[in-house]
């Protein structure tokens, strides 16, 4: 806490490495003499405070001012690992600023001498030079790439660097800078569950159906928290696309449990309740993901499970529902042997497509409904 709020005070005086992020990375040693200066830093104000409310209230608006706006943050720091923020860190002047200039004020000889108009036009070019210099740092944080790329030059060691990131080339659709990403993160910090649930997560979305790598790195961020929604998601994806169907449902019954209205939960429950030759199970399901949204998805999936059925007037409405989003899905219908018996079926004739060239696999309609990282 020291550390973080000595970090907080420097930059105020002295705006450099600043990002919106100010991570103390966990486990990190400081040598003695910077724990005793860290410690100092945080006394001077505090000790400032107490001797302002004897001699200058003025003074002691400001500090107070400075204190109760960085409050709030100091009550999420056993939680966040962080203060203060650097979108943020100029509020904390804004009290100390209108402190001092109610006591120029009050004291208006003081810009009549010689030293005070040196000092104030000293101050004026030091405020200016330092502002400059914090402005032209903030440019980093216009795109969402660089600023995590400065974030982890100046963080090395805080895995939300990484994670930030990561998701942000899995936004651009980016899967192989995005894998290049988790691999280094990996590599920097290895027991960080948070690494792990990246690498296998990317893997899992990753074009060349890399599942089976995915659910190590998953298995092992599983470890640190059983009840890891989007963890317990993602793994039972993972183990979906291998065929491990029992263990699948079981992952995903867990996941839906915990987040029962999660449509993308609800979906890979079906298709994996479809595996299992559960056609009424799955059927539940994906009505259920519909009651949420739209998911043509849901809608492909509802069609597989009343052919099983037998229901080829409700198989083929729902399958035309899932062609009107994208004529893709007729390719992956025509991959589904409940539906491609039904290819010569009147009305089905433009919903099901059975040839070679125009196969797709799922992944190719985008990437898999995910829900965001539980982290």
């Amino acid at each position: 806490m020291a550390a973080n709020l000595a970090a907080l005070t420097e930059r105020l005086f002295w705006p450099v490495r600043l990002t919106p992020f100010s991570p103390y990375p966990a486990g990190a040693v400081q040598p003695d003499w910077r724990a005793a200066a860290d410690l100092l830093i945080v006394a001077l104000p505090a000790a400032g405070l107490i001797a302002a409310f004897r001699f200058s209230r003025p003074a002691f608006v400001g500090l107070a001012g400075a204190v109760i706006l960085v409050l709030p943050a100091m009550f999420n720091l056993p939680f966040s690992g962080q203060v203060l923020g650097d979108n943020c860190l100029y509020a904390a002047l804004i009290a100390p600023l209108v402190a001092w200039c109610a006591w120029v004020k009050e004291r208006g000889d003081v810009l009549r001498q010689a030293w005070g108009r040196c000092a104030a036009w000293g101050l004026s070019a030091a405020v200016l030079v330092l502002g400059v210099r914090a402005n032209i740092q903030t440019y980093y944080w216009h795109d969402s790439r660089e600023l995590f790329l400065r974030t982890i030059s100046l963080y090395p060691g805080w895995a939300g660097g990484y994670v930030g990131l990561i998701e942000s080339y899995i936004r651009e659709g980016d899967l192989d800078s995005a894998l290049h990403g988790a691999e280094q993160a990996v590599r920097e910090m290895p027991g960080d569950p948070s690494t792990q649930f990246y690498l296998g997560r990317v893997l899992l979305l990753h074009q060349d159906g890399r599942s089976v790598e995915a659910i190590g790195p998953l298995r092992r961020a599983l470890a640190s928290d059983p009840d890891w929604i989007d963890c317990l998601h993602n793994l039972g994806a993972a183990l979906l696309d291998m065929g491990q169907v029992d263990e699948a449902i079981e992952r995903l019954e867990r996941a839906r449990e915990l987040q029962p209205r999660s449509a993308a939960i609800r979906i890979d429950l079906g298709r994996a309740y479809l595996q299992a030759g559960r056609p009424a199970s799955a059927r539940g399901e994906f009505q259920a993901a519909l009651e949420k949204r739209n998911d043509p998805l849901a809608h492909l999936g509802l069609a597989e499970a009343w052919a099983a059925a037998d229901k080829p007037e409700l198989a083929r409405r729902h399958l035309a529902a899932a062609v009107a989003v994208s004529p893709r899905y007729a390719a992956l219908a025509g991959r589904c042997p409940e539906l491609r018996r039904l290819r010569d079926v009147p009305g089905f004739e433009s919903l099901i497509d059975v040839s070679g060239g125009s196969s797709v696999e799922a992944k190719d309609l985008g990437p898999p409904a995910r829900e965001g990282p539980g982290m």
